[in-house]
């Protein structure tokens, strides 16, 4: 996919289009109020759930709204009260799974708290993610869920406080102004590492995907890990790919064991490339984990149904959305108050499986 995508659940604006093809004018309070006999007050009343209204009068109203499909006009409504009930959240990439479990997770609870989401992605592209926060702004959301596309250019997403626009960023990045809620990547990252050390390995190559988002937490756990054992980096074996493929975790196999000494054990900063990993080493003859550990990192579904099930690193998708949610409603319902920025962050833990193993003695 190239270029922005913003896509828009307004049922309202389909509603109208069918009315104007089929000539027929959208009811109105008013329609409802000649049809019962009450006034367009009471109506209004009633539709909305006043208890100034009798329940035999909301009854009457209320079929007679459901006799002629009547549906409030949301757009009306958000210029009266100068909110839209609907969330922008933008995405890097659709294709990643743990970012499309994450955004259903918070369509989802916006959902069950009267907001509509309205989504839109960057494809990793900050002149793509410009332009969808403008379009998300023409739209008028209350507030913007965001996973930057660079954690260091951030300038075009703060100014949305400018604008007093509610807005909370999905990944963390250094030296940022908003509301941050994230994962503890660096710590997942040195923990995966850990546990390859533990098993005896030294010669322990990443392949790593931040660079090119200006994220260094998994790259930085990995260097932390080494360190705290005493094992030197090498050059040779951090291997930087741009993007989520399998196709990109075979791409760096093929350099990474171009290497004169050998790694014994991979991690992979996601699941795509692990999986990649994977399937260079069933078309070169090697046995995981008994010739090459792997891990990989986010604990999608497929991880474990591999043909050798991935050892990775998770963590719960809804468990980020509800926090993220819950942040933006409260920072929406504080409206123009002052209110400092919140540095959330949730654990991992490795998810241990079949492609992990000790290293073996007549291994480098």
């Amino acid at each position: 996919m190239t270029g922005y995508a913003v896509t828009v659940l307004a049922i309202t604006f389909i509603d109208d289009a069918k009315s104007m093809l089929m000539n027929r004018p959208r009811p109105r309070l008013k329609d409802i109020a000649a049809s019962t006999g009450f006034s367009t007050n009471t109506v209004s009343l009633a539709l909305r759930g006043s208890p100034l209204v009798t329940d035999e009068t909301r009854q009457l109203i209320e079929e007679a709204a459901a006799k002629v499909n009547y549906q409030p006009n949301e757009i009306a409504k958000s210029l009266v009260q100068r909110q839209s009930r609907s969330i922008g959240l933008v995405l890097t990439n659709i294709t990643n799974p743990i970012l499309t479990h994450t955004a259903q997770a918070i369509e989802t609870m916006l959902s069950k708290r009267g907001y509509s989401t309205l989504f839109a992605t960057s494809d990793n592209n900050v002149e793509n993610e410009i332009q969808a926060l403008d379009a998300l702004q023409g739209r008028r959301v209350d507030g913007i869920l965001i996973f930057p596309a660079d954690h260091h250019r951030l300038a075009h997403i703060e100014r949305l406080n400018n604008f007093h626009l509610p807005t909370v960023l999905l990944a963390s990045a250094p030296g940022a102004t908003l509301d941050v809620v994230s994962v503890k990547e660096r710590q997942g990252a040195r923990d995966a590492t850990i546990h390859l050390i533990q098993l005896g390995h030294t010669r322990i190559g990443i392949i790593d995907s931040g660079h090119w988002m200006g994220n260094a937490q998994k790259l930085q756990g990995y260097l932390d890990a080494l360190a705290q054992a005493g094992i030197a980096s090498d050059e040779a074996l951090i291997i930087k790919k741009s993007g989520y493929s399998p196709n990109l975790g075979r791409e760096a196999m093929d350099e990474l064991m171009a290497a004169k000494d050998q790694p014994t054990a991979i991690f992979a900063s996601n699941d795509a490339f692990a999986f990649g990993v994977l399937d260079w080493c069933r078309m070169h003859g090697l046995a995981v984990p008994e010739d090459l550990s792997v891990i990989g990192f986010d604990n999608i579904e497929f991880s474990a149904y591999a043909a050798t099930p991935l050892t990775t690193v998770g963590y719960d998708p809804k468990e980020l959305a509800g926090l993220a949610v819950e942040r933006l409603l409260y920072l929406i319902e504080q409206g123009d108050a002052q209110t400092a920025p919140l540095f959330q962050q949730i654990d991992l833990e490795i998810v241990l499986r079949k492609s992990t193993g000790p290293r073996r003695e007549n291994q480098s």
